[in-house]
């Protein structure tokens, strides 16, 4: 029983860190802003025993954290999971479009493909596919907002939903005030239908 623990034991550091995925992806970012290149072991506590991020540079792959392009701009995850190898990338420049791999020990890899477009100031339209039936498209007039950040036309502003409460109110309060009215009138004629009964009686 031992030798069997000794023998997982020693084959779970042999493996080491196999990457969870291997597909290659594509990721999109915008000047000025950042981006998460995902990476992990299988087994998100296993360290491993070596890591290397890389870019695709004149034909030859460059290890990130030692080029001058990527100084003060990269951050791995790595800090509380150890086998969380994404990099972070910030303050995105248009020249840090291109390809990216993930490399870990036995030559593991999973490689990214990086495109960074200018952001644009002044009116720009996005187009936000809430489905693939519905493409409501969006105008910003001024500043620069990314299409998560923005407000579909379609959406209730807090202007409408303060209108929207109002009419609400003004509807009970105008059939609140009909069945009390209703209620008033009801009893009226009931006290009138008593009054003439005891003046018949007498």
């Amino acid at each position: 029983m031992e030798r069997l623990c000794l023998l997982l034991v020693v084959l779970h550091i042999t493996a080491g860190c196999m990457l969870s995925d291997n597909t290659t992806m594509e990721v999109k970012g915008h000047t000025v802003g950042s981006v998460l290149l995902s990476c992990s072991c299988t087994d998100l506590q296993t360290q491993p025993q070596s890591l290397i991020w890389r870019t695709l540079s004149s034909g030859n792959w460059t290890d990130v954290f030692r080029d001058e392009r990527y100084r003060d701009r990269v951050q791995r995850f790595n800090k509380t999971s150890p086998g969380n190898l994404s990099l972070f990338i910030t303050d995105l420049r248009e020249e840090d479009g291109g390809d990216y791999r993930c490399e870990s020990e036995h030559k593991y890899y999973r490689y990214f493909t990086l495109r960074v477009s200018a952001r644009e100031t002044g009116t720009h339209s996005w187009t936000s596919r809430t489905s693939p039936e519905v493409s409501p498209t969006v105008t910003v007039t001024s500043g620069v907002k990314e299409p998560s950040d923005l407000q579909t036309t379609h959406c209730f502003s807090p202007v409408r939903y303060i209108i929207v409460l109002s009419i609400l109110m003004v509807l009970i309060l105008c059939i609140l005030g009909i069945e009390v009215f209703i209620y008033w009138k009801h009893r009226g004629e009931r006290r009138g239908q008593n009054v003439d009964t005891e003046t018949s009686r007498r």
